[in-house]
């Protein structure tokens, strides 16, 4: 049974003032490291890891994020997402995409319908903001 990403997992990612969503100077004081236990986690929109951000699964049982067939984004992880309604701007310019770290997890994709994924791929748009 699959457990939902956001309530938990995403507050940890937000928490502390770190650097993210597209409204900061791209500097943070407050790293983080989330940790994932072993298990399995819905994911219904993008994970975007903030500045100075580690996301790590357990290295020895692999956690998987598992996209829900209404997944609505580009990436199940997204370092650098569009801003809604943008005009095309990222949260952070690519030279400042920096201190994240991504590890040890099972990315499943399998239950996205593949037009779904096609759409998503082919419009580059995103009704929902990442988390």
């Amino acid at each position: 049974m699959a457990t939902a990403f956001f309530a938990t997992s995403s507050a940890a990612i937000r928490s502390q003032g770190r650097c993210g969503g597209g409204s900061c100077p791209s500097s943070t004081v407050s790293p983080a490291i989330v940790y994932f236990p072993n298990g399995t986690y819905l994911v219904s929109r993008a994970i975007v890891p903030y500045y100075y951000t580690q996301l790590v699964g357990d290295p020895k049982n692999l956690p998987t994020l598992l996209a829900a067939p209404e997944f609505d984004g580009l990436a199940v992880i997204d370092a650098n997402p569009y801003i809604p309604n943008g005009g095309g701007s990222q949260y952070w310019v690519p030279q400042n995409n920096f201190f994240r770290v991504i590890k040890n997890f099972i990315i499943d994709v399998r239950q996205v319908p593949p037009e779904r994924a096609k759409e998503l791929a082919s419009t580059g748009k995103s009704p929902k903001p990442p988390l």
